[in-house]
Order: C-alpha cells, then sequence, then structure tokens
C-alpha cells in the first residue's frame, strides 16, 4: 500500500538457456527446435550419434534467417545445446521436440544465467523501495526514459494508482512486429503491460511523453484520464493503447493520441468515454476505438474520435468524428462540429441542432435513420442518397429556411 517509483536500475546480463540431448538415436530420427513459431528440425543420418544430433541442430539455428532466431546464438557443449541472448537483457524462449525410433530426446531447456534486465517490471532492483509493486500500491513512472519491456505478465496485482507523467519517455510494452534485427517477425513476448489499476493517469505534468505506451487492465474496473502523451512510434499506430473489459470502466482523453482495443481480434468495454481538449478543441486528443470495443455512453466535447463499435448514446459538441465500418448509434445529440457517418449501422434517433453536422457524403453504403429530428442551424449532408429516413425528417420549431439540408437531386419532399 505504498508509494513505489520506476528507477530501471538492474544490470542488464544476457540469458543464457541450455537443453541436454540424451538416449539412442537411429536414421532418419528428428530433434526440433521452436521459437515464435519457427523451427529448424534436423533429420538424423548415418552417424546416429548424440554430437551428430546436437552439431546438426546447432548449425540450422545458426543458419536460420527467422528473426526471432536470430535474436539468439547456438553453441555445441555436447550433450548440451547452449542459446545466448545476443543482446544482454532480452529474454527468449525456445522449445524441443523429437520423433525417434529410440529414446532419444532433447531436454526442456533451463536456464544457466538468468536474464537480468532494466526494462524489466518483475525485477526489485529496478524499483526505488528495492520491491516490484504489489497489490494496492501506487505506481509512478516519472523523470526517466527507462523502458519497461520485460515481466509485463502482472494480472493479479491490482494497484491503486498507475501513474505514467509526461517525464516519462520510455517505452513500456513491445510492437506487435519485431523489427529490431536484420529480419522482422512478429512479437512472440508479452506486448503489453497486463496489471489491474483502479485509477490511472497518462501524461501529466512537462516533457515529451511516452511514444508508446501499452496496458491491459484486464477485468479490474478503472478509471483512466489520458492528459497527454508522446508522439506516436509507429506512423500507424497511436502512442497509447489500452485494454480492459469491465463493465463500468471510465475513460476520459483531454490531450494525446489514444488507441482503444486498437488491432483486430482485441477487446474493451467503456461505459463512459469523455473526449475533451485542453487548448486546441479541434486537434488536442486524437482517439480511436476498434470494432471489438463495447460503448455506452460517449461525450465528445472536442478533438478527433474514431469508432468502428456500436455505440448507446452519444452526445457530440465539437470537433470531428467518423463512424466506421457496421456500427450502430442509439441516440446522437450533435450539438456542435461535425459526425461523418461512414458505417451500414442504423442510427436509432438523431438530432441535430445549431453549430452541428450530421455528414453521410463520405461513402456511398445504405443505412438508415429511424428518427431524426433537425433543429435551426442544423445540417445534413447525404448528397448520394445513401440514407432510408424511416420517419422523414422532423423540422423541430424552425423552417427549411432554418436549415441546411442536403438529400440529393430528384427527390419529392411531402410536407405533413
Amino acid at each position: 500500500m505504498g508509494n513505489v517509483i520506476w528507477q530501471g536500475d538492474k544490470e542488464a546480463i544476457a540469458n543464457v538457456q541450455a537443453s541436454t540431448i540424451t538416449g539412442t538415436w537411429a536414421t532418419d530420427d528428428t530433434g526440433t527446435l521452436t521459437c515464435a513459431g519457427k523451427s529448424v528440425v534436423f533429420t538424423v543420418g548415418a552417424t546416429e550419434t548424440i554430437a551428430a544430433v546436437v552439431a546438426g541442430l546447432v548449425a540450422l539455428w545458426n543458419a536460420s534467417l527467422e528473426g526471432a532466431l536470430e535474436e539468439v546464438t547456438a553453441l555445441d557443449a555436447s550433450p548440451d545445446i547452449t542459446m545466448t541472448a545476443d543482446t544482454a537483457g532480452t529474454p527468449f524462449v525456445f522449445t524441443t521436440s523429437e520423433d525417434t525410433a529410440g529414446d532419444g530426446e532433447i531436454g526442456n531447456p533451463a536456464d544457466s544465467t538468468a536474464n537480468s534486465s532494466p526494462a524489466d517490471w518483475d525485477a526489485n532492483e529496478n524499483w526505488d523501495t528495492g520491491t516490484a509493486p504489489a497489490a494496492a500500491d501506487s505506481v509512478y513512472l516519472q523523470n526517466t526514459d527507462a523502458d519497461v519491456k520485460w515481466g509485463l505478465g502482472q494480472s493479479a496485482v491490482t494497484l491503486a494508482v498507475l501513474e505514467a507523467r509526461q517525464s516519462f519517455t520510455g517505452d513500456i510494452g513491445l510492437p506487435r512486429t519485431n523489427v529490431a534485427g536484420t529480419h522482422n517477425f512478429s512479437e512472440y513476448r508479452d506486448a503489453y503491460l497486463a496489471i489491474g489499476a483502479t485509477i490511472c493517469r497518462i501524461g501529466q505534468g512537462d516533457g515529451t511523453g511516452s511514444r508508446r505506451l501499452k496496458i491491459n487492465f484486464g477485468t479490474v474496473q478503472t478509471a483512466a484520464t489520458v492528459y497527454n502523451s508522446g508522439t506516436r512510434i509507429e506512423s500507424d499506430v497511436p502512442a497509447v493503447l489500452l485494454k480492459g473489459t469491465h463493465a463500468s470502466n471510465v475513460l476520459t482523453v483531454l490531450r494525446g493520441d489514444v488507441g482503444v482495443a486498437f488491432f483486430a481480434g482485441e477487446t474493451a468495454v467503456i461505459a463512459t468515454l469523455t473526449v475533451g481538449y485542453v487548448r486546441n478543441v479541434g486537434n488536442d486528443a486524437t482517439v480511436y476505438c476498434g470494432a471489438g470495443v463495447t460503448l455506452t455512453t460517449v461525450n465528445k466535447r472536442g478533438g478527433k474520435l474514431t469508432v468502428q463499435s456500436a455505440v448507446t448514446t452519444l452526445t457530440h459538441d465539437a470537433g470531428e468524428m467518423d463512424v466506421l465500418g457496421s456500427a450502430t448509434v442509439g441516440t446522437l445529440d450533435l450539438f456542435g462540429g461535425t459526425v461523418y457517418y461512414q458505417s451500414s449501422g442504423t442510427v436509432t434517433t438523431a438530432n441535430v441542432s445549431d453549430g452541428g453536422h450530421l455528414d453521410f457524403s463520405r461513402d456511398t453504403q445504405a443505412r438508415i435513420v429511424t428518427n431524426c429530428n433537425l433543429y435551426k442551424g442544423g445540417k445534413i449532408s447525404d448528397p448520394h442518397k445513401t440514407v432510408t429516413w424511416t420517419n422523414g425528417i422532423n423540422l423541430v420549431d424552425c423552417s427549411l429556411a432554418d436549415v441546411t439540408l442536403d438529400v440529393g437531386t430528384d427527390v419529392t419532399i411531402t410536407p405533413s
């Protein structure tokens, strides 16, 4: 229940793992080493010795052009195969298997030298208290560029507070594609810091912020506020990536670059999402919610918001918003700014007021607006006639002269 500050001071030591080959091997027996889903397979020839199997597997591993395998160098220490990380502080995982007529075996890998890293959340030495965070602690990342890349599986811990200030400029988590070596590969180690936090604060104070910050709150109820972020390190991926599936999660973004369940197949739940601003109404915040996000209430006060999932209630006051895919909206109260509706999903009720613009012009797929109320000063654009207005467009306390209405050419308007 104390305050714990990230320092990232532990010495980097290369991970070394060994696997022992035993038993009797025969012609056409096979031994396999696998990392990140990529394997090398040695088939025993006329020389049926343990030394031959070790030498064959080592040669195949070191000759491989698979990116994950290139991070590790194999050494012939017959009857052992010794694997050493090329970069000190970078852990790796490999597995073994065999198909033999006799009792030939490749033992499970075991650490000869454990990985040691200044980027390891688990390492006690990386924290100012000398102990890694425990349940109910308040964690602060500040005034350092020390990354957090390893030991990310902390889902058994629920923090009182997780705070990454704008003075923290290191990365949290890993990219989906590892581009550090000669050949890129899909990252097979944990990419998100998986940890519960009752309160999460990101980007407070001065500094340039983190360019990659990936957090998965799991099933723990979280109230998260993003005050700012760094500029994204990957051109097509937001700087802050969040996940969490509790039904009462709350997310507020005042400024910064944020993605929620950004990648295909990811899921998240947000009971209340608020997108605002600090100084620049239109551009302070950029938020993207993927197709796997469950959204109940969205309050859009500024910034740019993109959603690919259903929204129960949307209140839009300023800035721009894109509704994509097959997302539906229950009630849309559009008081200002522009909602670009590019979804095939239905809007049950749209209320468009002075300063608000509901724009269907950016694509031509069919969609339905069941109920629509257009108030003085409001604007609707459907130049391609893509919308079926089930109950018409109701002009509320105003006339056609008081609104901007573009529903294409050669249409019939029937007053009622």
